[in-house]
């Protein structure tokens, strides 16, 4: 922050992180970006005043439609869970909230 110019009172928000799921982009893979996502924040957290971390969707938008940015959701749009949503479960017991 300091080679930017920037106070050590500034915090930084990373927001609409995400990994779409479809045919091409498997649920498992979202899980593992999610888990390295959540990691990589943590480990720059204290240095770079990271205070919030933002999945850009709970739920899908249409997981059906075939169309990548309907599939961000660690949720499929009638609300069953997908891998990810489990991982972000444990993550949030383990570290809070």
């Amino acid at each position: 922050m300091a080679s930017a110019g920037l106070s050590t009172s500034v915090t930084i928000t990373v927001a609409e992180t995400g990994y779409p799921t479809d045919a091409a982009r498997s649920e498992s893979t979202q899980a593992s970006v999610l888990q390295q996502t959540i990691a990589s924040v943590e480990n720059a957290r204290q240095k770079y005043g990271v205070t919030d971390l933002r999945w850009f969707s709970l739920r899908d938008a249409n997981t059906a439609s075939g169309q990548l940015e309907n599939g961000y959701g660690l949720l499929h749009d009638d609300y069953s869970p997908k891998p990810a949503f489990s991982s972000y479960q444990r993550l949030i017991a383990a570290d809070g909230a």
